[in-house]
């Protein structure tokens, strides 16, 4: 599996170099893209990229919703949103996304997704959830 660490900006200025052009695993780690996932959404490189690792990025509901509702994210197997802000609100929007049906796990651990909320939202007939609720790991 190639793996690469590349900032939001690059993504979506170089990306094409970067990324390979034939089908192969890729894990991509975006660094600074708070303010930048919308654009990042709508890139079609994005259908590149098997493992996708947003964590520590400081990104909110509105910025996962854009992501969930990209047509370009059906390729993704894996997904880190680790320490965010994204709450149920983006929670409840990754799990009702007709684009991420192919996940087959996702980190949500130190997101403010409350117990009940999740249940709410219904994981467990999506996807496998890794650590959403385990404390030790927001420490």
């Amino acid at each position: 599996m190639k793996q690469l660490t590349v900032t939001a900006e690059e993504f979506l200025k170089r990306g094409s170099d970067r990324l390979p052009q034939e089908p192969e695993m890729v894990k991509l780690r975006l660094t600074g893209a708070r303010n930048a996932l919308a654009a990042i959404a709508n890139s079609r490189l994005l259908l590149r990229v098997s493992v996708l690792d947003l964590s520590f990025q400081s990104l909110g509901p509105s910025d996962v919703v854009a992501l969930a509702a990209s047509r370009y994210v059906c390729n993704l197997a894996s997904l880190d949103l680790k320490r965010n802000f994204i709450k149920t609100e983006g929670a409840a929007a990754l799990a009702a996304s007709k684009y991420l049906r192919n996940l087959t796990s996702i980190d949500l651990a130190c997101n403010d997704i409350k117990a009940k909320g999740a249940a709410e939202i219904g994981w467990c007939n999506v996807l496998s959830v890794l650590s959403m609720f385990d404390p030790a790991a927001c420490r």
